[in-house]
């Protein structure tokens, strides 16, 4: 896993999730 992919994971996630 690209560490790209685990910190656009963590900083998009939390927006969907709201």
């Amino acid at each position: 896993m690209s560490p790209l992919r685990v910190w656009l994971e963590h900083s998009i996630s939390p927006l969907i999730h709201v």
